[in-house]
């Protein structure tokens, strides 16, 4: 196993690109903390975003996809408050949509502009992290 000194010398070697990052595990508390193009999605958020690239869908139906198509199980209580916070950031918006003249409305969500400029640039950032992850588990391997 590498100490860590080690480990940086051996990335500096490969010419690996290795930058340090700071990740708060808390959601902040305004949108001022986060700049307007450049915020960090959780994978799920990624995966939110993707389902609805193509069509509009309730919460119902979002968890529903999550877990049939990602095998994620998500409770109402974590996704709806993530789904406000994806609207507040303006990656997806609610929209009122009637199923009868007689039924009351249901709230479905749809992606924005913004989510799908978003949603393409988060998928790069994981595909390079993941190359990234590649290269740290091929030195461990040397």
């Amino acid at each position: 196993m590498l100490q860590p000194d080690e480990f940086r010398t051996v990335l500096d070697e490969r010419k690996v690109d290795f930058e340090e990052k700071t990740f708060t595990p808390h959601e902040p508390s305004s949108l001022d903390e986060y700049p307007r193009r450049s915020w960090r999605m959780a994978f799920v958020d990624l995966q939110i975003l993707a389902l609805l690239h193509s069509q509009r869908l309730t919460g119902y139906s979002v968890r529903k996809h999550l877990n049939s198509r990602f095998g994620i199980l998500i409770s109402f209580g974590t996704l709806y408050p993530r789904l406000k916070f994806l609207e507040r950031i303006q990656v997806l918006r609610s929209v009122i949509a009637s199923r009868s003249p007689h039924s009351p409305g249901v709230v479905t969500y749809e992606l924005t502009e913004k989510g799908a400029g978003d949603l393409r640039t988060g998928l790069v950032v994981y595909q390079n992290s993941l190359r990234t992850m590649e290269q740290i588990l091929e030195v461990q391997a040397v």
